[in-house]
């Protein structure tokens, strides 16, 4: 599936992933993230925001990257003041993301597990590398997410 995806029988692999999905509500795969990964590709904007709107299995947190890609879909599609919210729930989340996909040149974090700890850098690494390509590729999309740390970082700086 994941192969299919990487190596261009993307549209095949993400309809399988999102059978997947359907048929297994707790997303015991992980296939939501990746699902989503591929909306956002294909500029599916609005299908990525629905994605991301369905609630974690078992009440569990949102997972760093459906909410940083319900970010970029939100903000791709104009809707600036639900991707501002997005934000702060990402920012609440794992500050260091937002400033991982700011930086130029972050130093590279090694990944000792497959899937790292929520809220660490290593975390934040792992969708730097997966998904800054389509940040850079969306136009002032990284400009705006800059702004947006600086105004969470410093709130007294908000407009």
């Amino acid at each position: 599936l994941v192969v299919g995806m990487e190596r261009g029988a993307r549209q095949r692999s993400r309809q399988l992933a999102e059978r997947l999905l359907v048929l297994d509500d707790q997303d015991s795969l992980g296939l939501r993230e990746l699902v989503l990964d591929q909306l956002l590709r294909e500029g599916r904007d609005e299908e990525a925001v629905t994605l991301s709107d369905q609630r974690e299995p078992g009440d569990e947190g949102p997972l760093l990257g459906v909410l940083m890609g319900r970010v970029l879909a939100l903000y791709r599609l104009e809707r600036i003041d639900e991707a501002k919210d997005s934000l702060r729930a990402v920012h609440a989340l794992n500050a260091q993301a937002i400033t991982m996909m700011c930086a130029d040149n972050p130093r590279p974090v090694p990944l000792a597990l497959e899937v790292p700890e929520p809220g660490t850098r290593a975390e934040a690494w792992q969708y730097r590398a997966l998904m800054r390509d389509q940040w850079a590729a969306t136009r002032g999309a990284l400009a705006w997410l800059a702004e947006q740390r600086r105004q969470l970082e410093n709130p007294a700086s908000r407009r």
